[in-house]
């Protein structure tokens, strides 16, 4: 006979069976001492006289890029970027997320599928919910557009493709482990809300009430009282968004783009996040090389199509 500790209980957990001549293992989430609930929902109820032997499993670590179906990875990232970084209007449709903004921003002007790939979840053909997308957007004067995660909805961007629908920005989504990081050698402000400073440095007052409408830490540096460099944090779960890394032209090649991004993954770390991520134009050079460095991976991408 071995007890199972009732400090356990909630734990998952191996357990041996004694069963006739022989054993039978089973494995899940201990209910009481004598009782788990396997991954299939159903409890099992067993004895003190039943265990052989017990066994806690620790569980995986919290790893970016790890862990789960890719598929479903793709999508946490991608839900992560569409509620930290909110539109005005959002509306949801055949497994599609319609996104109104004023045209301010593609993600917070598009549509984002999350229903079953290929297509979402369609209610009709797929070209008579396009035509839904296009009279939703051209009512207030925009574009048509997507966000469309790859390889997730590869279906999806070939058909847009065939329809006329033009890639304007592609993208890469970037993660790391909020581990063993660096610390920034620079003093950095650190603002619960962007200050109009913040706002200037690259002309962020056309898209305040989106930054505004997720909370969030802004980070900046300033010389002679004018803000050079910026970053904002954003954190949901275990994840951490790093958006609006900026410096300005002059200041750049003097390594102030990586000290802002040691103090985000700093700011990252101290709210609690576990891994941090990050979305960068697959032409931007300089920044990916900044990223590589930094030991960030690309985990997947993505594309704007808009119909013009």
């Amino acid at each position: 006979m071995s007890e199972i500790p009732a400090s356990l209980i909630g734990k998952r957990v191996t357990v041996r069976l004694r069963d006739g001549g022989g054993f039978r293992d089973i494995v899940g989430f201990l209910q009481s001492q004598s009782s788990l609930l396997n991954r299939h929902d159903v409890l099992i109820d067993f004895s003190d006289e039943e265990v052989a032997v017990w066994r806690e499993i620790e569980p995986l670590p919290n790893l970016a890029g790890k862990g789960a179906p890719y598929s479903l990875r793709i999508a946490e990232l991608e839900e992560l970027s569409h509620l930290t970084w909110p539109a005005h209007e959002i509306e949801e449709s055949s497994g599609w997320i319609y996104r109104r903004s004023g045209g301010v921003t593609w993600r917070a002007n598009s549509v984002l599928p999350v229903g079953k790939p290929p297509f979402g979840e369609a209610e009709n053909s797929i070209d008579e919910e396009l035509a839904k997308v296009i009279a939703y957007y051209k009512a207030s004067g925009l574009e048509p557009a997507f966000t469309i995660p790859l390889p997730t909805y590869a279906e999806l961007d070939a058909h847009l493709e065939s329809k006329g629908w033009s890639v304007v920005i592609k993208a890469k989504y970037l993660v790391k482990n909020a581990a063993n990081l660096k610390s920034s050698n620079i003093n950095f402000d650190v603002e619960a809300l962007p200050s109009n400073k913040w706002l200037a440095c690259q002309g962020d007052g056309k898209i305040q009430g989106i930054l505004e409408a997720y909370p969030a830490k802004y980070i900046s540096y300033s010389e002679n009282e004018v803000v050079i460099a910026t970053a904002r944090v954003a954190v949901l779960g275990s994840w951490s968004l790093i958006t609006r890394v900026f410096v300005d032209e002059a200041h750049r090649g003097k390594g102030l783009g990586a000290e802002i991004m040691f103090k985000a993954e700093e700011v990252s770390k101290e709210l609690g996040a576990e891994k941090i991520a990050l979305q960068v134009d697959e032409t931007n050079v300089p920044a990916l090389k900044l990223y590589e460095n930094l030991n960030y991976q690309i985990h997947h991408e993505y594309v704007y199509r808009v119909l013009r």
